[in-house]
């Protein structure tokens, strides 16, 4: 999970920190958030009033707070559920890496939201 804090290998345990997204790829050793290397970002947001231009999609408004003590991990599989409840999970095959989002109802009825998946 990238955050506004350094992470060179692509994590930071610091909740304290705004995570912008995950990145379904990386290459071993480069340690860059930047995009480079054909590394790319995703996260899970939501629409107010299902209208797609009142997305959050840049890297400063998008970014999100996990909630503390939700991060789990073990060898191909990653979990953290961000502070408006959205449950993010990825995992890996040899071949192909896959990324669940969890929409909590009561979350897309109090906004009248859709859910998206915004990239960098």
């Amino acid at each position: 999970m990238f955050s506004t804090g350094y992470a060179p290998a692509g994590y930071n345990d610091d909740a304290k920190l705004h995570g912008r997204g995950v990145s379904p790829l990386h290459d071993t050793g480069t340690g860059s958030s930047s995009g480079s290397y054909g590394n790319f970002e995703t996260m899970p947001v939501t629409c107010r009033d299902n209208n797609f231009d009142l997305c959050p999609t840049t890297l400063d408004n998008r970014g999100r707070l996990r909630l503390p003590e939700k991060d789990a991990a073990e060898p191909g599989y990653f979990t953290a559920t961000l502070n408006n409840s959205i449950k993010m999970e990825m995992t890996s095959t040899r071949r192909a890496g896959f990324q669940r989002y969890t929409f909590p109802t009561d979350l897309l009825q109090k906004e009248n939201s859709h859910p998206f998946l915004v990239r960098e």
